[in-house]
Order: C-alpha cells, then sequence, then structure tokens
C-alpha cells in the first residue's frame, strides 16, 4: 500500500492513491472475516513492532486515511 500510496503523491496521480484505498479496504474487510489481521509468526508470535507487527498495520491503515497528515515512515531522512 505504502508504495502505491507515496506514487500517487510523488507523480500526483490519484489512480495509485485510489488503489491504495481499495487494497486498505480488503484487507480491513479481511481482518473484519476472521477477526485478526493474521499478522502471527512462528509458534504464535504477535508482533508489536512497526515494520512488520500491529503498530505497523495501524500505522499505514491510518497513512492511507490522512496522507497528507502522516508521512511516510521509510522515506523521512
Amino acid at each position: 500500500m505504502e508504495t502505491l500510496l507515496t506514487a500517487g503523491q510523488v507523480l500526483d496521480d490519484p489512480s495509485w492513491t485510489r488503489e491504495a484505498l481499495q487494497i486498505s479496504s480488503r484487507v480491513v474487510a479481511r481482518a473484519g472475516r476472521i477477526g485478526d489481521f493474521a499478522i502471527t509468526f512462528r509458534h504464535g508470535f504477535r508482533s508489536p513492532n512497526l515494520f512488520m507487527g500491529a503498530a505497523g498495520v495501524g500505522y499505514e491503515l491510518l497513512r492511507v486515511a490522512y496522507p497528507d497528515d502522516l508521512p511516510a515512515v521509510l522515506l523521512l531522512t
């Protein structure tokens, strides 16, 4: 999602942003169906971290909802 969202912003092309929104909608719908975001690793370990865990999922969904208010973390300098 982040690549599509950033491409939409940098290239000023709303089609990329729409695609990111569609994917995020599918992610949320799937989580609603199964009751989880399916981010469990080996042996049932659930990571809370930003890059591969619950915090990252939450941040990215917020970023898709508010792209002008939240930065792309990997592009921060």
